[in-house]
């Protein structure tokens, strides 16, 4: 028998039709077709309502980047955290989209 102790907090548990809810125990027994629903609750929303599940209410992917980030030294956070403080990452993303516009212009592509 399912706990559905959980996925019953969920705002939208009345009319979501997701077969694979991150609130759910048992969500990775679950299969979800392309054309089927996804769950498009916040995560932040989430991980308050999942905190006592193993998951944390979050998809393999969220769960695996926060696992990412905590096995970083405190240094390595650290310095991500400045280069993206900084605009690092929008300056790269700029520059990257810049060359390949000039690159387009002078009929390199």
């Amino acid at each position: 028998m399912e706990d559905l102790t959980i996925i019953k907090r969920c705002p939208r548990f009345e009319f979501c039709s997701a077969p694979r809810c991150p609130l759910d125990p048992l969500m990775q027994t679950r299969f979800r077709f392309p054309e089927e629903q996804k769950c498009t609750l916040g995560k932040s929303i989430r991980l308050k309502l999942g905190n006592e599940l193993q998951n944390k209410g979050l998809f393999p992917k969220e769960l695996g980047g926060i696992k990412s980030w905590n096995s970083r030294t405190p240094e390595s956070k650290e310095s991500t955290l400045k280069y993206l403080a900084s605009g690092g990452i929008q300056r790269r993303i700029t520059s990257v989209v810049q060359k390949r516009k000039e690159e387009s212009d002078y009929g390199y592509l």
